[in-house]
């Protein structure tokens, strides 16, 4: 009698180091405090690394919370082919165990549309990246919308990470921001599209969340409520429920939390 193949491990949130973009953000005075000032390895290393932790297969982006826009569409444009042809160089290494989402210059949506076809149909890329809010636009808001109409047809896979949240420096209490903001934003971003019928509206999207899905595990009965109250128009357990059982929703967490999760799924390139 055959048994079933064991899940393979697959890190979603593998951040790369890429000195073609962290020279942009030098240029472009958009430094990142979080970033490693240090040479990446490159893939033959990533994969020995991965290796020895059992991770079977990585899907990269070097993207960090200074994102690609830095206020000319022209050159977010140029910054984010650069970015994604360098990481599909990267992969080309390992295609067997590397993969890559790749980076989008939002608020420029046109920009953004035609970067995804290019990296979806030429780079094959695996997925899009996007940070939690561009320029305080957050993601699910309706000016976005040409863009989640094309990857709703698509069935495109999106890994959304936290960023600096609008107004933070206004709490005045002089935290370095990915200490505690990031979950509480990644939980924003995710409550915004439960809220707004997002699923519902585009079904095909394939949703991941980084950190675990921040403290949305943890209230999820304080979003219950909202319903209860009558603040949200749909109730958010079928989608709390998903993000319990799927491995998809989910991204990195601590180790508590991943205990709570089911299996990996099947890595398919």
């Amino acid at each position: 009698m055959m048994t079933a193949a064991a899940p393979r491990l697959i890190d979603v949130h593998h951040h790369l180091l890429l000195p073609e973009y962290d020279a942009a953000l030098m240029r472009a005075g958009a430094g990142d405090p979080s970033r490693p000032l240090r040479k990446g390895d490159g893939p033959r290393i990533v994969c020995e690394k991965m290796t020895e932790l059992g991770i079977d297969a990585a899907i990269v982006n070097p993207l960090s919370v200074a994102g690609v826009h830095h206020g000319n569409d022209a050159n977010a444009r140029y910054l984010t082919e650069s970015v994604n042809e360098a990481q599909a160089r990267f992969i080309a290494a390992a295609p067997e165990r590397l993969g890559f989402f790749a980076t989008l210059p939002l608020p420029d949506v046109d920009g953004a549309l035609a970067q995804m076809q290019h990296a979806l149909d030429v780079l094959h890329a695996d997925g899009v990246i996007f940070l939690s809010h561009q320029n305080g636009v957050h993601i699910g808001d309706p000016a976005f919308e040409p863009l989640y109409d094309e990857m709703d047809r698509r069935g495109v896979i999106a890994f959304i990470h936290p960023t600096v949240p609008p107004g933070v420096a206004g709490l005045n209490l002089r935290l370095w921001p990915a200490f505690i903001e990031y979950a509480f934003e990644t939980t924003r971003v995710a409550t915004n599209l439960i809220y707004h019928e997002f699923m519902g509206r585009y079904p095909n999207i394939k949703w991941i969340l980084a950190h675990a899905g921040g403290a949305l595990p943890y209230l999820s009965m304080r979003l219950r409520l909202m319903e209860e109250m009558e603040v949200g128009r749909k109730p958010p357990l079928p989608f709390i429920e998903r993000c319990r059982t799927a491995s998809r929703p989910i991204s990195t967490g601590s180790i508590s939390t991943w205990r709570c999760r089911a299996p990996a799924r099947r890595w398919r390139r």
